[in-house]
């Protein structure tokens, strides 16, 4: 996963460049490609609702960030037993698709495991 960092009023500690640095290394390792973001660790009075933010400004539409697919959770590649769930769901919603998807993503079967060997194994 990626690393987390701690920001103290809007820039990073001193201590704290290596934490910095370690998001940069991974992000380039994983193929993230993202110039005008900085990712920090959410301050307490966020409630875990911080960590990314606009380190340029970012004119209308343009493209902040560009993340390889495989990082990326998808209702839309989500096995089939991921969407059995959704649908099992007491709402439908776009939530509960993702949710499902993540989980699934998260907890993948032994039959999902396999074929993605297999597929690894062939690309």
């Amino acid at each position: 996963s990626p690393p987390e960092q701690t920001v103290v009023g809007g820039e990073a500690e001193s201590d704290n460049d290596a934490g910095r640095d370690e998001w940069n290394v991974w992000a380039a390792e994983h193929g993230v490609v993202a110039p005008k973001i900085s990712v920090r660790a959410p301050l307490p009075d966020e409630r875990g609702k911080g960590g990314v933010h606009a380190s340029e400004p970012i004119g209308a539409l343009e493209v902040v960030a560009r993340i390889p697919r495989g990082l990326v959770v998808s209702a839309v590649d989500a096995p089939p037993r991921a969407m059995e769930a959704a649908a099992d769901a007491n709402e439908f919603s776009w939530a509960a698709d993702l949710t499902a998807a993540a989980l699934a993503a998260l907890h993948p079967s032994e039959s999902e495991l396999q074929e993605k060997d297999a597929t690894a194994k062939r690309d």
